[in-house]
């Protein structure tokens, strides 16, 4: 009754040897068929980290393993993480960062840069062909200290030097009376007229200083010093006041020799350079703070470029 079960055993360990010769075998042809110096391994497509000596599946994926060739003598055993393939190792062991046993991989020599393949341990090599280097632009070479210049032609709207630009505005309330320059694209020069404009304000200040000019006048020969600086002072505060609100000195000792009130006060430009932008017509109502026109010199200029 005992013979069957031996029977059953000699069966399963002449099934064994068969297995094992025949991987023998296996590995004896397909290190025949590689070559002499070539060293036959099994790696997954997907995960080129995992590298056996036998055939079998991907312990990551489940792919099945590939056979891949590697030259003997530039082949060195090493040991990484399969989480951390910066962890390498000549012996085996444990990752220092999550424990994992190290896995057994190929560390293999860089290949010659002149066949555009490089190699980081324990990470797939990168081959990139001819056509491909050509159609992308790479440039291999040493690596050397120099100055890096290329040259890049591209398209530019011309705008104004922004740093060159003044805007036109009042300091008071008023209306515009009379434009001069009213034209978009007008080339101005400095110290001429932009416009004339009527304000209750100005004429205030007009008719206070012109008081303070008699007052100085009437007391001129007063004995007493002291009402003499007093009108003096007064005299200089309305002058002042006329300035702080872009009053020119020309008009203001036009004011001191005429002794009258101007209805309408002359606005003149600061730069020279070109009307830009107009927001104001004749009979215009403006505001304190009110931007009335830009004038942009455009005698530089800037190129805005969009550069990648």
């Amino acid at each position: 009754m005992k013979t069957p079960r031996v029977l059953v055993w000699l069966l399963v360990a002449a099934l064994a040897v068969g297995v094992a010769l025949a991987s023998g075998c296996a590995k004896k042809k397909a290190a025949d068929e590689a070559g002499e110096g070539v060293v036959v391994k099994y790696t997954c497509p997907m995960h080129p980290e995992i590298i056996r000596d036998e055939p079998g599946k991907c312990p990551i994926c489940g792919m099945d393993l590939v056979k891949k060739e590697i030259q003997q003598e530039t082949a060195a055993k090493k040991y990484h993480c399969p989480m951390h393939p910066q962890i390498v190792s000549d012996k085996p062991g444990s990752c220092p960062i999550c424990g994992m046993n190290l896995e057994p991989f190929v560390e293999e020599a860089p290949m010659d840069s002149t066949h555009g393949a490089s190699t980081v341990p324990g990470l797939a090599p990168v081959k990139i062909s001819a056509e491909t280097r050509q159609a992308m632009g790479l440039q291999l070479g040493a690596v050397e200290r120099r100055n890096l210049s290329r040259e890049i032609r591209t398209s530019a709207r011309i705008v104004a030097d922004e740093t060159r630009q003044h805007h036109v505005t009042v300091k008071v309330d008023g209306w515009v009376n009379e434009l001069f320059a009213s034209v978009t694209g007008q080339e101005v020069k400095r110290g001429e007229p932009l416009l004339t404009i009527y304000s209750p304000d100005l004429l205030s200040a007009q008719q206070e200083f012109l008081t303070a000019l008699d007052q100085r006048d009437k007391v001129d020969q007063s004995p007493d010093p002291e009402t003499r600086r007093s009108a003096a002072e007064l005299v200089q505060a309305s002058r002042r006041r006329l300035e702080l609100w872009d009053i020119t000195n020309e008009q203001i000792n036009h004011l001191e020799q005429t002794r009258e009130v101007d209805k309408y006060v002359t606005l003149y430009a600061h730069q020279s350079g070109v009307i830009v932008q107009r927001n104001i017509l004749a009979g215009h109502r403006v505001e304190a703070g009110e931007d009335l026109m830009t004038i942009a010199d455009l005698s530089q200029v800037w190129g805005d470029a969009d550069i990648y």
